[in-house]
């Protein structure tokens, strides 16, 4: 399957199921489609560029979207696959 994904200005915050309860990871919401048209969201908790890469352009786009003082909002861990 291939999907293809876009980020979002929407932060989640999610809390492992083992370990300390208290410690959250907070992660973006990105939204896009499956190859064959499913419209899907997807929580994604780390990304990125090749070290190799210039990732300059990359972290540039991901700010656009997410101004900061945005408040994140607690995603159920029941959610989390």
């Amino acid at each position: 399957m291939k999907i293809t994904l876009e980020n979002t200005a929407e932060i989640v915050e999610t809390r492992p199921m083992k370990g300390d309860p208290s410690h959250v990871i907070p992660c973006r919401v990105w939204k896009g489609t499956t190859d064959a048209g499913v419209p899907i969201r997807a929580v994604i908790a780390l990304i990125f560029v090749e070290r190799t890469e210039d990732q300059s352009a990359f972290e540039r786009e991901l700010e656009e979207k997410h101004p900061r003082g945005d408040e994140p909002r607690v995603l159920p861990v029941r959610l989390v696959l």
